[in-house]
C-alpha cells in the first residue's frame, strides 16, 4: 500500500492538473479528473476501513458534495448502458444538511443531470454524507427518506456504481 501511495502521490506532483490525460470520464480529459477521482476514492475507503471498527468519522461536506456529483455526472451515465429499465423516470436528491440539491432523469440508456430543486417520481433525503455513501452502496437506502417509487430510487443507486 505504502509503495503504492508513494508512486500515486509522486505522479500527481509531477503531472500538472491541466494536463490532457486518459480518463474514462466524458467532460474532463485532463489529470485533473484523476485528483478528484483519487480524492473520492480514498474517501470511500476510508468509510469502509472506518465501519469494520464501528466508528465512521464525519467527512468533509464539500467533499461529498463533489462526490455526489461525481457519482451523478461521471458514472452514472457511463453505466447507463446496464439500464435494464427504458421506462423514463426521474430521482431527485436533496441534501439535508448543506445545499445540494439534484434532478437525475432515467431513460433507457442515459442519465442527464441538472442541479437544483425540482419533483421527482422519487426524491432521496439524507445529509450530504450518506447520500454519497449510499450511491456508493455503502450505506442502505433506509438510512436516508425516500418519498415516491422506491424502486426508481434503487434504479438510481445501480447506475451510480461501478
Amino acid at each position: 500500500y505504502e509503495a503504492g501511495l508513494a508512486a500515486l502521490l509522486d505522479a500527481m506532483r509531477t503531472v500538472d492538473p491541466p494536463t490532457p490525460v486518459w480518463t474514462f470520464s466524458r467532460s474532463d480529459p485532463t489529470a485533473t479528473f484523476w485528483h478528484r477521482r483519487m480524492a473520492h476514492e480514498t474517501v470511500v475507503h476510508r468509510v469502509v476501513a472506518e465501519q469494520a471498527t464501528g466508528a465512521v468519522g464525519p467527512l468533509d461536506p464539500a467533499l461529498v458534495l463533489d462526490g455526489i456529483a461525481e457519482s451523478l455526472e461521471v458514472f452514472a451515465p457511463l453505466m447507463a448502458c446496464r439500464e435494464e429499465d427504458p421506462a423514463a423516470a426521474t430521482v431527485h436528491l436533496h441534501a439535508t444538511d448543506v445545499e445540494g440539491e439534484w434532478l437525475v432523469t432515467l431513460g433507457g440508456s442515459t442519465v442527464a443531470v441538472e442541479r437544483g430543486h425540482a419533483k421527482g417520481d422519487a426524491a432521496v433525503r439524507g445529509t450530504a454524507a450518506d447520500l454519497h455513501l449510499w450511491l456508493w452502496g455503502r450505506v442502505p437506502l433506509d438510512r436516508l427518506v425516500v418519498f415516491g417509487d422506491l424502486a426508481i430510487a434503487e434504479r438510481l443507486t445501480k447506475l451510480s456504481r461501478v
